[in-house]
């Protein structure tokens, strides 16, 4: 089952396993200190950290966490810089963790950094309110898969 903008749970022979943020994970008091210090380095290193858990009897219990990384397209920097050429001004909004973001603007260097990257828990509505506060014009690009 899809539980929105948390993760997903499932039944597997009778346990409850689930799969998601790390936020929802401790909301349901799974224990993540054994692995939260390597998370803590792999989303420094630029990737997005989902923890797997199983809920039975005994409680919640960690099993596991995976680390994904979703680097931009090849022809994004061109992208960028044919707009900033064009003198269209750029800002990365995401809802992932600092450290993804960071990764995506330093492969984007060289076409010169978007101007802003929205903290993971602002909604990106509001975040263009922040940033676009004479409300010029917004076009925005979206890259969700799911």
């Amino acid at each position: 089952m899809v539980v929105p903008g948390r993760g997903v749970s499932a039944v597997i022979d009778g346990v409850e396993h689930l799969f998601g943020q790390a936020r929802w994970m401790q909301s349901l008091g799974v224990d993540m200190g054994p692995l939260r210090a390597r998370a803590d380095a792999l989303e420094a290193d630029g990737h997005t950290v989902s923890w797997l858990a199983r809920r039975d009897a005994d409680g919640p219990r960690l099993l596991a966490l995976l680390a994904f990384s979703d680097p931009p397209r090849a022809q994004s920097a061109a992208a960028v810089r044919a707009l900033h050429a064009a003198g269209i001004g750029t800002a990365l909004l995401t809802g992932d963790n600092a450290g993804a973001a960071a990764r995506v603007l330093a492969s984007l260097a060289g076409a010169g950094s978007p101007a802003s990257t929205a903290p993971v828990t602002t909604p990106h509505a509001r975040r263009l309110m922040l940033i676009n506060p004479s409300r010029h014009c917004v076009a925005m690009v979206c890259s969700v898969w799911w």
